[in-house]
This record gives C-alpha cells, sequence and structure tokens, in this order.
C-alpha cells in the first residue's frame, strides 16, 4: 500500500508553483489532518516527490509531518514541463527553462508503451508517500484531481480517493480499511 497526494492549483508559469490559493489548499484543516494520519501509518518507509516545484512545494509543505523521513526527488512523479494550450487551442508543452513544444513533438514517460507501472509502484514504492501529478497518475489508470490524497493498493491494483480537491471523500466507490 501506498499514498499519491497531488498538488493544488499551479500558476501558468515555467515550472509553476502554486497559485495564493492552491496553497491554502495544501494548508486546510482537511488535507494536513489526512496528511497527519496517513504519516503515523508505522508502514510509510519513503517519502518521495517529482522533481518539478510545484511538487517539491506541495511535499515541503508538509515537512514537519513527514520528518524524519528524508526526501528524494524523482523526475517520473513530476518535471518542471507543463501541458497547456496556447492562445490558438493547440496542445503545447512550456519546459521548466520556458521553451515552448508542441504536445504532438513531445514525448514524456507516460508516452512509453510497455510498462507495467503498477509492477513500478508495487516493487520500488509500495509503503511509501508519493507527491505527484496528473501526468503519473495517468499512468496507473487514474484520473486524479488537484489537491488529492489517494490510497493505493498495489497488490490488488485499487485506488480509493480519500481526498479530493481539497475534500473528504465521504462515500468512496469502492473501499477497503485505512490501515494505520
Amino acid at each position: 500500500m501506498l499514498f499519491l497526494a497531488t498538488h493544488a492549483q499551479r500558476r501558468g508559469t515555467p515550472d509553476p508553483l502554486h497559485t495564493r490559493e492552491g496553497l491554502k489548499m495544501l494548508r486546510s484543516n482537511i488535507v494536513w489532518d489526512t496528511m497527519s494520519i496517513v504519516r503515523q501509518n508505522k508502514k510509510i518507509k519513503g517519502i518521495f516527490s517529482g522533481s518539478g516545484g510545484r511538487f517539491r512545494e506541495s511535499c515541503l509543505s508538509f515537512r514537519e509531518l513527514l520528518a524524519p523521513l528524508e526526501i528524494e526527488y524523482l523526475p517520473i512523479f513530476g518535471t518542471g514541463d507543463s501541458e497547456t494550450i496556447d492562445g490558438s487551442g493547440k496542445k503545447i508543452v512550456v519546459t521548466a527553462d520556458g521553451d515552448i513544444i508542441f504536445k504532438k513533438q513531445y514525448r514524456n514517460f507516460y508516452d512509453i508503451k510497455g510498462i507495467d507501472w503498477w509492477r513500478v509502484l508495487q516493487d520500488n514504492f509500495d509503503n511509501s508517500i508519493i507527491f505527484t501529478g496528473r501526468a503519473f497518475c495517468k499512468c496507473i489508470g487514474l484520473k486524479s484531481k488537484t489537491c488529492s490524497i489517494y490510497q493505493v493498493d498495489t497488490d490488488r491494483r485499487l485506488v480509493i480517493a480519500v481526498v479530493e480537491s481539497g475534500y473528504w471523500v465521504l462515500r468512496p466507490k469502492r473501499i477497503y480499511p485505512l490501515k494505520i
């Protein structure tokens, strides 16, 4: 089992950080209290974060709760690149250093076929908290929302939303006990 935590609302700049509203969502009582409960799980052995600014900022918002575990940064969980739509309606990618690339000319790790991302999670990141974004969540078939916390059972390949868009999910469709 592991937990995925997604970033909140972000600015539209190269290697975007959170907006003021996004930071408020991350620091809300609901998100903070849920992360506090997750962190109390004695099986949590690792904290991982994407290497982009918004992922690092999300992770560091909980620095007191995550201690004494060290944070490891991995680009597979999110970089400073951002997919967006330009003024003419074309899909583009703005790289961390501000370059603009048409989406059709850009391939990310999740575009690579044949990788069993569930297996990657199970073999390398079980019993951890991962700060990530939509791109990685797509790899396991999860259409994630901003400022959310998901409980992931890698054995059963099951994801349960605990918090979505900054609010507790009171009636998840599929549930199993949160082991703390």
